[in-house]
């Protein structure tokens, strides 16, 4: 069965029922619209490498639980520049009318394989970018864990995988976080990817909010670094885009727990 473009279908899933999908001749009206808080599907484009500097500034500032953040924003750009241009990995941001990111998504279809094409394309470059850590012992073994985790996690669960959602904290609260999730399960769909998951550590009240109210589910709890850590997943990603329905996010929060809303609308 042949999928539909994600350019055709995605803004089809997203405007309101009874209107017409937004056309691109209003473009620059619509990234306003943005910073006012109305938000349609065009105001996602893809992330390219041009964007790994403006998304790692939001990775280092805003994802404070994970291992990545210690290592810089020199690594970080270089690893979102491999994503942004690997075949196993993808993104979408979303920018002001002065062209500033407010938020991105990175994604992997396949995240061992995702890690594999990065350190062959960029490897050396974030090797310089984290040298002075080599001498550590402990940040070694953190590295060697990251890289073990796409094969330790599970064979059961989706190897596709949400890496990270960060909104700048001027932009919550208006939806860009999840206009992000839903480009890029969308995505997954159009490459014939029906299940993803996400990893989260278990003390990010936050994430996890934002996550449940955007239909994931947890599937297994882990330790990873030390710390406990929760994988969720989700599913039907193809069907869903198949039939032209919505993903599972709700179109509100009203759907959510009164205290998952309110975490959640922090961090999207």
């Amino acid at each position: 069965m042949r999928l539909p473009n994600i350019a055709v279908a995605l803004p089809r899933l997203l405007a309101p029922t009874g209107t017409a999908a937004p056309t691109r001749t209003r473009r620059s009206r619509r990234v306003a619209d943005v910073a006012r808080g109305a938000l349609t599907p065009d105001a996602v484009r893809p992330m390219t490498a041009d964007h790994a500097r403006a998304a790692a500034e939001l990775h280092r500032r805003y994802i404070r639980t994970g291992f990545l953040s210690k290592l810089g924003g020199g690594f970080l750009r270089h690893l979102y520049a491999a994503i942004a241009s690997s075949p196993s990995g993808f993104g979408f941001v979303c920018e002001d009318d002065n062209g500033e990111v407010l938020g991105f998504v990175a994604c992997a279809e396949n995240t061992g394989k995702l890690y594999r094409q990065s350190l062959l394309r960029r490897g050396l470059f974030m090797a310089f970018a984290i040298i002075r850590y080599l001498v550590r012992p402990s940040c070694i073994k953190r590295m060697l864990e990251t890289l073990r985790y796409p094969a330790e996690v599970g064979s059961d669960l989706p190897q596709a995988e949400v890496l990270s959602v960060s909104v700048a904290r001027r932009a919550r609260g208006r939806g860009i976080g999840k206009l992000l999730l839903k480009t890029a399960l969308a995505e997954f769909a159009r490459r014939g990817i029906d299940r993803a998951k996400v990893a989260v550590s278990a003390d990010n009240s936050g994430a996890r909010a934002f996550y449940k109210c955007c239909g994931f589910r947890l599937v297994l709890t882990r330790e990873h670094h030390g710390l406990p850590m929760n994988v969720y997943a989700i599913g039907d990603l193809t069907g869903r885009l198949a039939r032209r329905e919505a993903p599972v996010i709700p179109a509100t929060w009203a759907d959510a727990p009164e205290a998952d809303r309110a975490v959640a609308r922090d961090v999207a």
